[in-house]
């Protein structure tokens, strides 16, 4: 049996704002299962320099995959989005 198709899908955001992307994703990926993370130890991200958020988002994606062997991760938060990917 192939495992990697029931892992969940990870869900990173700086806050709370990531949630509604969370609640669209389950309305229409229903039979998926999430992990979502708030990194609300750092936010707003706004305010951070591209080196620190990039850092910080390598960890948190490395976070999900080691601990909950995640298959997908989204980068739910707009300023991770355009300083790192």
């Amino acid at each position: 049996m192939n495992t990697q198709r029931f892992a969940p899908i990870g869900v990173i955001d700086s806050g709370i704002g990531g949630i509604s992307m969370l609640k669209e994703l389950r309305q229409k990926y229903k039979y998926e299962n999430y992990i979502y993370l708030a990194d609300n130890q750092y936010m707003p991200y706004g305010n951070k320099s591209s080196k620190f958020l990039c850092g910080r988002v390598l960890e948190l994606v490395n976070y999900l995959v080691t601990t909950y062997n995640v298959k997908l991760v989204i980068l739910a938060c707009n300023t991770a989005s355009v300083c790192c990917l």
